[in-house]
């Protein structure tokens, strides 16, 4: 795959980056920049990449038939769900939730 990138970088075509985690635009906008200077490989990106985020590895998506070059990049080195917005804030999910008592009861303690 390599091989057939630094072909279409000769030619003008970037591959297209699928960052994940999703929320982390830091990360996306760091692989995004290594690409626009020079990283022509999925090596030379991942091990780039490596020297802030040691962890993140990069995988070509292959698809039959399809016409565009897609490369994942994860900042953890696997796929990982996107934080909720209360674990963003520092909070846990449960933390998110409400508290109060249904009115069907009342809100009497049992």
């Amino acid at each position: 795959w390599d091989a057939i990138v630094s072909v279409m970088k000769a030619e003008g075509f970037e591959p297209r980056l699928v960052a994940n985690p999703a929320d982390d635009v830091v990360f996306a906008a760091y692989a995004e920049t290594l690409l626009e200077h020079g990283a022509a490989s999925i090596a030379e990106l991942e091990a780039r990449l490596r020297l802030v985020y040691p962890r993140a590895s990069v995988h070509v998506r292959e698809l039959a038939g399809e016409r565009v070059v897609v490369w994942y990049v994860y900042r953890d080195g696997h796929w990982v769900r996107t934080r909720t917005a209360a674990e963003q804030a520092g909070g846990s999910e449960s933390d998110a939730r409400s508290t109060r008592r249904s009115s069907v009861d009342g809100g009497i303690d049992p």
